[in-house]
């Protein structure tokens, strides 16, 4: 069984505010184009939590491409729903200037239940909560807070940093 670091390599985005809008540097330092996860019009008022946002709806996305879900309208329905449902989620819970503050909030949790806005966004694309699960980790922590996005596979699993951003200054 390959190790989850070698699995997920493909997932770490590491932007900053210099950094062209929808384009992520990947550690291999290959460039990856987010524009197909492109934030609804509706949530522009939400535009400085984009990043984050875009950066958790490309991480679990990528979960459901690798582990089979092969339709790019399903995967592009499903990442567009989640940004959605998560910029709403947050809007009165996201603090630029007290990152920390809201973190428990906005944490995105699978545990062997299934966290309820990732199962809303899969509801979009029918899929089932069981094919959900075959999809995802069983236990998968996602923390969204302003100007870093980290994960952590399994309870005793490493946390690693996703995204990470400078405040605009």
């Amino acid at each position: 069984m390959a190790s989850t670091s070698d699995s997920l390599e493909f997932s770490i985005i590491l932007i900053t505010r210099k950094q062209k809008p929808g384009v992520a540097t990947l550690p291999s330092g290959h460039t990856a184009d987010l524009s197909v996860t492109q934030m609804h019009p509706f949530y522009t008022l939400a535009a400085t939590m984009r990043g984050e946002i875009c950066a958790a709806a490309t991480f679990i996305s990528k979960f459901l491409s690798t582990k089979g879900l092969r339709s790019e309208q399903q995967l592009q329905t499903f990442s567009q729903s989640l940004q959605e449902l998560l910029a709403e989620h947050y809007k009165h819970h996201w603090f630029p200037e007290k990152p920390c503050k809201g973190s428990g909030y906005r944490c995105l949790r699978i545990n062997h239940k299934m966290d309820p806005l990732i199962g809303q966004a899969a509801q979009q694309i029918g899929l089932s909560s069981q094919e959900l699960f075959k999809l995802l980790p069983c236990e998968l922590t996602l923390w969204v807070d302003p100007y870093e996005v980290s994960y952590r596979i399994g309870e005793d699993g490493s946390i690693c940093v996703l995204y990470e951003a400078l405040p605009a200054v």
